[in-house]
């Protein structure tokens, strides 16, 4: 990847960031917590579908593991009382 590509896609999600939590602070004085955040995930979620459509990404359900990771040795140093 070019390094001048990082910065730039760094420095934009700083300044949408920030663009996002001015907003969130101009707006928290007349509208109640619950429905600043409901409405900001609600927003929120169009974009990231957009994100993960084009990747085909798969939400793993539960992580994968190796057979040698599924074979528990028995520990050496076992203490009872």
């Amino acid at each position: 990847m070019n390094p001048t590509r990082g910065i730039a896609l760094k420095i934009a999600s700083v300044v949408v960031f920030m663009a996002m939590v001015t907003c969130i602070k101009t707006v928290s004085i007349h509208v109640p917590t619950g429905e600043a955040v409901f409405f900001r995930s609600f927003f929120a979620i169009p974009v990231i579908l957009v994100w993960l459509c084009p990747t085909r990404a798969k939400v793993p359900t539960r992580p994968h593991r190796s057979a040698a990771a599924r074979i528990r040795k028995p520990s050496t140093t076992r203490t009872f009382a």
